[in-house]
């Protein structure tokens, strides 16, 4: 399903996850001062009791785990800390990255923020005037089990060729690096300074990608 990321969850100890009935987890992530277990510089690991260790990029293909590394190496040389992964936001990403590639809602007017009228979901025309930015932030929690607001940035290339066209991640990290309002959302500058992220998902699809970005962490189990 490409809409499945797996599923997460946190609890009082500060550990994370959700088992599933057989003792494993899709992901699950703790904080203790064991080092072995880090990933990507941080502290995840863990079980559901039958010592089976889970992938932390669980759900995410090749290019979408590639995306999701450049974007956490990229701000920790800024000291900031590296983001969880949000599979809400992950379903949200992969949803808007289909939706653009089979249904072109940026045309006419709109811009790759833009969402058709073909799902289940508000449609909405992004323009250049930032009007319909609220029906963008609340497409998390319109269409996910995630509460909250998030924050897109999108790469894509040119509609004649996208659906043919595989993304490549360094490219899309690259332009969203160069580009001062892109890159304030992954390093939080600018408009997003003094808004601090916590949760990322990424989506590739053809020839596009987009990532989601969350100031909550993710405690929900995305959508079946």
């Amino acid at each position: 399903d490409d809409n499945n990321h797996g599923s997460g969850g946190g609890n009082s100890d500060g550990s994370g996850g959700i088992c599933d009935g057989d003792g494993t987890s899709d992901y699950y992530y703790y904080y203790d001062d064991d080092t072995s277990d880090d990933i990507d510089g941080e502290d995840y690991g863990g079980s559901c009791g039958n010592g089976e260790q889970k992938s932390f990029f669980h759900g995410m293909d090749t290019k979408e785990q590639e995306i999701f590394t450049l974007i956490n190496n990229h701000r920790r040389q800024y000291g900031l800390p590296s983001l969880l992964p949000s599979d809400n936001l992950a379903y949200v990403a992969h949803t808007h990255a289909i939706d653009i590639i089979d249904n072109s809602p940026d045309v006419n007017g709109g811009n790759m923020h833009s969402w058709s009228n073909k799902g289940k979901w508000r449609p909405v025309k992004y323009t250049p005037d930032h009007q319909q930015a609220h029906l963008m932030w609340s497409k998390p929690s319109e269409i996910s089990n995630y509460k909250f607001n998030g924050f897109e940035i999108s790469f894509g290339y040119a509609q004649n060729v996208r659906k043919t066209m595989t993304i490549s991640p360094t490219e899309a990290f690259n332009s969203w690096k160069n580009s001062p309002g892109h890159n304030g959302v992954m390093i939080q500058l600018g408009t997003f300074q003094n808004t601090p992220m916590k949760a990322m998902g990424v989506g590739v699809y053809k020839g596009y990608a987009c990532v989601w970005f969350g100031q909550q962490i993710d405690t929900y189990p995305a959508p079946s």
